[in-house]
């Protein structure tokens, strides 16, 4: 009786040491691939455009950079305005896809001395309204200013 009771605690224990090493085995897989996968570019990259989209453009209206963020804009379009001799952007209009609750932020990469402000516009669209405290006067950066806009998701 003592021996029987002693093969079932050993049966038990070789169970629980099978259960264990087959636990451990299932997550060093999962493990290897979700590092795996991290490590692949593409994945990493579209992760990145699903969470954080963005696009760089410019006052011509060129794409310089399509980060997710054209998936969800129909058109951009951009007021300019004769400020004395130089050609200012005024307003810039975002056509959004859909309704989108909170504007997209947009940032001027080239231009420090402005104030750009949103509002909504007509069906799904943000208009940001430039204001100037001043301005360089290089003729190829007023009209080649770069902005940033981002979808807040």
């Amino acid at each position: 009786m003592f021996s029987n009771s002693i093969v079932l605690i050993v049966e038990i224990i070789i169970a629980i040491a099978t259960l264990a090493s087959i636990l451990f085995g299932i997550v060093k897989f999962i493990d290897s691939r979700i590092s795996k996968k991290l490590g692949d570019p593409e994945f990493v990259k579209s992760i990145s455009q699903l969470l954080r989209p963005y696009a760089i453009f410019n006052s011509k209206r060129e794409i310089i950079v399509d980060h997710g963020a054209m998936a969800f804009l129909h058109d951009i379009e951009i007021e300019i305005v004769k400020d004395t001799e130089h050609d200012l952007i005024k307003e810039i209009t975002l056509k959004l896809k859909a309704h989108h609750s909170t504007a997209p932020i947009l940032l001027s990469l080239d231009e420090s001395m402005s104030t750009i402000t949103e509002r909504r516009g007509e069906m799904f669209d943000w208009i940001y309204a430039i204001d100037y405290t001043g301005y360089s006067i290089n003729e190829d950066d007023l009209i080649g200013r770069r902005f940033i806009v981002e979808i807040v998701t």
